[in-house]
């Protein structure tokens, strides 16, 4: 196993390139204040620049697949530290245009001192929110989890509960992780895996691989990319084997975060949801023939 780029994704090397730069120019005799207020507001204009790049593309994203019938209702699973991000940014994954935009529901993880992964408290959590949803409005929920999110899915899934709801489909971006130690060497190589016991303290579960999969499944979809420097492909689709799922893998210019994906490859997202939901829906019409 290699180092991948010190374990981040392309954006975050970026921001630590800037910060390092700052370093070095304090180092050759720069004002501090003027090197970190330049790095700082280089940042910054990056990120706004991509943050307009953002809303652009998933405006053109809700005019693809513009026929698809999408869910009423999106409830949506946050990755590690993205809570505080605006969770309709996920709403064009099911096509169907801007008049059928789903409200998207987001469940934070609940408060605790370790890093809840999927816990049981953090299911009931995705399990109430999902019984709080209207009945007239039950037939077309999706639940969609990103990253730790993906994970915290298929728990709720593994759950029984989760089987009587009726979901129309479960959708795993970036993940789900198999287990700490994987995702620790995947990152860091040998480092990762000398010091995973001791993060493994600080999260909970530590592995997901040990789930029962339930009988009763929505259609599952699974995305992953090459590259991703969080999560190795290979274990996501092993994880999608195992749970019937469709799995697509992006390309190696994606990382581990979808959000900062190209406009191209989220419409083969949307196009992998959506052509998949089509084709589940023809299955069951054939079957009640």
């Amino acid at each position: 196993m290699v180092w991948t780029r010190l374990g981040l994704d392309p954006h975050q090397f970026y921001i630590a390139l800037v910060f390092v730069g700052a370093f070095v120019a304090i180092a050759l005799g720069a004002s501090p204040v003027v090197s970190f207020f330049s790095a700082a507001a280089l940042v910054a204009f990056s990120m706004l620049w991509l943050a307009m790049g953002i809303r652009r593309g998933h405006a053109a994203l809700r005019k693809h697949n513009i026929t698809a019938k999408p869910p009423s209702v999106i409830v949506y699973v946050p990755g590690l530290g993205a809570g505080w991000m605006d969770a309709k940014m996920h709403n064009w994954l099911f096509g169907g245009g801007e008049a059928a935009a789903p409200r998207v529901i987001s469940v934070p993880p609940p408060r605790s001192w370790y890093m809840n992964l999927g816990d049981d408290d953090y299911v009931d959590d995705v399990l109430n929110a999902l019984e709080a949803i209207p009945k007239r409005e039950r037939d077309r929920v999706a639940l969609v989890g990103s990253s730790r999110g993906a994970g915290v899915v298929l728990a709720t899934l593994a759950a029984r509960q989760a089987e009587t709801m009726g979901l129309m489909a479960a959708v795993m971006l970036n993940g789900p992780f198999t287990t700490v130690r994987g995702v620790m060497e995947h990152r860091y190589g040998r480092v990762g895996r000398w010091v995973s016991p001791v993060v493994e303290v600080f999260c909970s579960p530590a592995r997901l691989d040990t789930l029962a999969v339930p009988t009763q499944l929505p259609p599952l979809f699974f995305v992953t990319a090459a590259g991703d420097t969080n999560l190795p492909p290979e274990a996501v689709k092993a994880t999608a084997k195992k749970w019937g799922g469709k799995v697509l893998e992006l390309g190696a210019d994606t990382g581990h975060s979808l959000l900062l994906a190209s406009v191209e490859d989220k419409k083969r997202v949307q196009d992998f949801i959506v052509g998949g939901l089509a084709t589940a829906a023809a299955a069951a019409a054939s079957a009640l023939r």
